[in-house]
């Protein structure tokens, strides 16, 4: 299960369930070494520490699994108590509500690969704040029945406000994807490693450099701000390409690369500041970061080599946030 949102209809709240009921077959620890040896390069898992061994090992088994078709999928939904990491009630700028303790069935069965993934209207609101009445996000914890995994959380999204969505690798976490070998064992072996102090700030891939701005673009007040990442300011081994082209009919005011967590730190987002006026912009349009020297020049503080992307912060469209580990 995912973690999921809801949004206000008419009859109340639409909640979103997404995830994929599996089993998980009964595999010799190794074996699960000789699997995980095909994601990792030049190494092999019984050559890793213990603990990057263990999770490299657990990694694989949540990959070889069995998908169960056609099963009835239920769940038992009740407010979220419990604190989040800033140490604020439910997380975030998120609240616990008074009710919303209920049981609810699916309406259809999983799909031949195990997905299930159904807009439910929660049947009883009693203690639940309406959506129109409310700008702040509700938390409920959600459990799979005859589940031992698959719990996760949903917020009830207002109908106004702000959403984040984000990459996590060599945004939220160092990963090096652009570096294979480091890439995968820091995917599969390692501990969670944050970059930098980016968990404080936050209240990867090319293809974001044109996702994002088709986004702003295809829906024009909607997406307040783009942040990207120029991971070569920090890490000069990333040498993907990258084009910027897409950026070009966007307002420069909207959209910012940035170098470290503090270059966002301090911006009066609320109030529609996109950009840090002390991190040098220096944007053209196009392709950068091929080898050989061809292509445009950097498009961001003339580094040569590649970004990153980061986030959309949108206004009043909602999005669901995923979290993939690989």
């Amino acid at each position: 299960m995912y973690s999921g949102y809801a949004n206000w209809t008419d009859q109340g709240w639409n909640l979103r369930f997404r995830g994929n009921v599996y089993k998980q077959p009964e595999i010799s620890e190794s074996k699960l070494n000789e699997l995980a040896d095909v994601f990792l390069i030049d190494v092999d898992t019984d050559e890793l520490p213990p603990s990057n061994a263990s999770q490299a090992r657990n990694m694989t088994a949540s990959i070889y699994v069995l998908q169960q078709d056609d099963e009835q999928v239920k769940f038992n939904i009740e407010p979220a108590p419990s604190q989040g990491s800033d140490g604020t009630q439910g997380g975030g700028d998120a609240v616990t509500p008074s009710g919303g303790t209920q049981n609810v069935t699916l309406p259809y069965n999983t799909t031949e690969l195990g997905d299930f993934d159904e807009f439910v209207v929660l049947p009883n609101q009693q203690g639940l704040q309406a959506g129109n009445l409310t700008i702040t996000p509700q938390r409920l914890n959600v459990y799979a029945e005859g589940a031992t995994l698959g719990n996760a959380t949903s917020y009830l999204v207002p109908l106004t406000g702000r959403t984040i969505v984000s990459d996590i690798d060599d945004i939220l976490r160092v990963t090096k994807i652009y570096q294979p070998k480091e890439g995968l064992l820091n995917s599969f072996a390692r501990p969670f490693v944050p970059w930098m102090n980016m968990p404080d700030v936050y209240t990867s891939n090319s293809d974001v450099m044109s996702a994002y701005p088709e986004l702003a673009l295809e829906f024009p007040g909607q997406v307040q701000c783009i942040w990207l990442r120029n991971t070569s300011s920090t890490d000069p081994d990333n040498k993907f390409p990258y084009d910027t082209s897409k950026f070009k009919d966007l307002n420069t005011n909207t959209y910012m690369f940035f170098n470290t967590p503090d270059d966002l730190a301090g911006l009066d987002i609320i109030n529609g500041q996109c950009v840090n006026a002390s991190v040098k912009q220096d944007v053209t349009f196009g392709y950068q970061g091929l080898p050989f020297g061809l292509g445009d020049k950097s498009a961001a503080g003339k580094t040569g080599v590649g970004l990153n992307g980061l986030a959309v912060t949108a206004m009043v469209m909602l999005f669901g946030i995923i979290f993939e580990l690989l």
